[in-house]
């Protein structure tokens, strides 16, 4: 899982994570492992469905469009 970086300032290379796979193959490997997580939730532990996403999922999804809303909106009333 490396990438080569090139400083443009120097002869060196860096190396970064995520050489092995394309970003596409991570997003549908993330894609894949969440449904897997949905499908073990809904058929393994249904009564926990309610007590995750009230204490976990809500929080992070209304962090994450609160996060969106602070970097496009001055984006778009800036331009």
């Amino acid at each position: 899982m490396f990438v080569k970086h090139y400083n443009i300032y120097s002869d060196k290379s860096s190396v970064k994570i995520v050489d092995l796979m394309k970003i596409s193959t991570l997003i549908l490997a993330a894609l894949g492992l969440g449904i897997a997580f949905g499908i073990l939730l809904i058929y393994g532990f249904p009564e926990a469905i309610a007590f995750l996403d009230y204490y976990l999922l809500s929080p992070l999804g209304e962090a994450f469009l609160r996060l969106i809303q602070f970097v496009v909106v001055p984006i778009v009333f800036l331009r």
